[in-house]
């Protein structure tokens, strides 16, 4: 099972780094790879920008229900048409929402984004139970 945790300011600059590269994909579908090859394959070369960009946000974020709070994944089908937002938490700070359907509760909720936790970090322990300093 995959475990999630908070955004933090790293996973929001690699967001708008997704963003300008799907700007950039679009420019270039538009104004290299229509006039070239017409408006069919423009569109079928955006459909599967936006799908693969939406695939790795499937793969790479989860969901917290706001009724229940547990954690869920959706398909990359779910994720591809359903509605998303930015709301403000009471302390004035943002997070990113999406409207889904909890599998546990089964009530249609505004669920937070979580990203996936990577685990494959160096794992270095500080100290452990008898205050020993490992490196």
């Amino acid at each position: 099972m995959a475990r999630f945790r908070e955004n933090t300011v790293r996973d929001y600059w690699r967001t708008v780094g997704l963003i300008l590269a799907l700007v950039v994909g679009t420019v270039f579908a538009l104004v290299v790879l229509r006039p070239v090859s017409g408006t069919i394959v423009t569109v079928l070369f955006l459909v599967a920008l936006f799908w693969f960009i939406t695939s790795w946000a499937s793969r790479a974020f989860g969901y917290r229900c706001a009724n229940c709070k547990r954690v869920f994944r959706v398909p990359t089908t779910v994720n591809f048409f359903t509605p998303s937002g930015v709301a403000k938490n009471p302390d004035g700070t943002y997070y990113s929402w999406k409207s889904l359907t909890c599998p546990h509760c089964h009530q249609r909720t505004k669920a937070r984004v979580l990203r996936r936790a990577d685990l494959r970090g160096k794992e270095t322990l500080l100290k452990d139970a008898r205050g020993w300093r490992k490196n």
